[in-house]
């Protein structure tokens, strides 16, 4: 998944104003139920999302020439009825938002994570309700958050620098889930994969078959997660690793996978946690490595495809429990439940494939 920032132009600032203008807007006719309401002032909007008069003004303009608003002369404007679904009354909207909240495109991952995630919802019943930050700042990402008019809201990998958001929406009322990272303050409920049960799981196995030159890639976060279990399995064994095989830098560890093998560096176990179409098999059997017996791969389903058999352990995310233990926690909360700061474990399931004895 590839997240693009640049720096924001005053036009694009009007735009985003404008997008976040019109969310609230069409928000609150849903939440209507079929009944006009009346909308703050001009000046109540513009103070309510940091803008300039003109500019809300533009907003309501373009919402009342397409049927959104209208404008009563000497009251004031009101949400038009006429555009709610009414299908959708009475049910709560549930946030999405994606790391930074600036993602535009996905992978396997997190379009698998998301998709799951997505029909959960819809099934409790519940609103999607997805999320673009336009800001970076943790008071301004706050006060958005508060005006998107939510139920409850998900966080996946929520970045280090927003950690103090959850607790204070929490203390404003709104129920937060963080998928994956949790805030410092152990404030929210939390749901992750179990990749560190992985690691131990996987260690202990690569232990018990005597091996000991492990390579990792990459060690970037998040993607190292499984290291740390791999490293607690060796250490209870009292077998060192070398860290010199664990290849850090995301855009080279292929490449310097490829020169460990030509320096004649021993390696009797690989670890891929990322990269996919079967890259790293390739490289192992560029250099006639028998990944049967004398090396041992280990790998996401997400990174196997292609026609190519595949040798090795094979590690699948269980995506659609993991969604089913975040629609439930929300059902929780829609039925007046405070949720307490706790984890909730989403365990991976491990097997062997292509090997002469196939099981896991």
């Amino acid at each position: 998944m590839i997240a693009r920032r640049k720096k924001m132009t005053q036009q694009d600032f009007r735009v985003s104003e404008y997008i976040q203008i019109r969310r609230y807007v069409l928000t609150l006719i849903q939440k209507a139920g079929g009944k006009a309401v009346p909308l703050p002032s001009i000046q109540e909007l513009a103070e309510q999302f940091q803008v300039s008069r003109p500019t809300v003004s533009r907003a309501m303009k373009a919402l009342t020439d397409e049927g959104y608003v209208i404008g009563k002369r000497g009251i004031g404007s009101f949400t038009n009825p006429a555009k709610t679904f009414i299908c959708f009354n009475n049910m709560p909207t549930v946030g999405l938002i994606l790391r930074d909240g600036k993602c535009i495109h996905f992978d396997k991952f997190f379009a698998s994570l998301w998709g799951h995630l997505m029909m959960e919802i819809t099934r409790i019943p519940a609103l999607v309700h997805l999320i673009t930050l336009y800001s970076n700042d943790p008071d301004e990402i706050l006060q958005q958050i508060r005006n998107e008019q939510l139920d409850a809201l998900v966080w996946h990998s929520m970045p280090a620098e927003y950690e103090s958001v959850p607790s204070r929406l929490i203390d404003s009322g709104l129920p937060v889930i963080c998928s994956e990272r949790p805030p410092a303050e152990k404030v929210t409920t939390t749901v992750r994969f179990g990749l560190r049960e992985l690691g131990y799981e996987c260690g202990k196995k690569l232990i018990a078959e005597g091996r000991r030159n492990l390579v990792f890639l990459p060690t970037d976060p998040p993607w190292n997660i499984p290291l740390a279990g791999i490293r607690k399995a060796y250490e209870e064994a009292g077998i060192p690793l070398n860290e010199n095989l664990f290849l850090k830098n995301m855009q080279t560890a292929l490449e310097d996978l490829r020169k460990l093998l030509s320096f004649g560096v021993p390696v009797d176990a690989v670890f891929n946690s990322l990269y996919q179409q079967n890259e790293v098999a390739d490289i192992l059997r560029e250099f006639h490595i028998d990944l049967q017996n004398q090396c041992r791969l280990i790998e996401s389903d997400l990174c196997i495809s292609g026609d190519k058999p595949f040798c090795g352990y094979v590690y699948h995310f269980e995506f659609q429990k993991h969604a089913q233990d975040i629609a439930a926690l929300l059902k929780r909360t829609f039925e007046g439940e405070k949720l307490p700061p706790e984890e909730v474990l989403t365990r991976l399931r491990l097997e062997s494939r292509g090997l002469p004895d196939c099981r896991s």
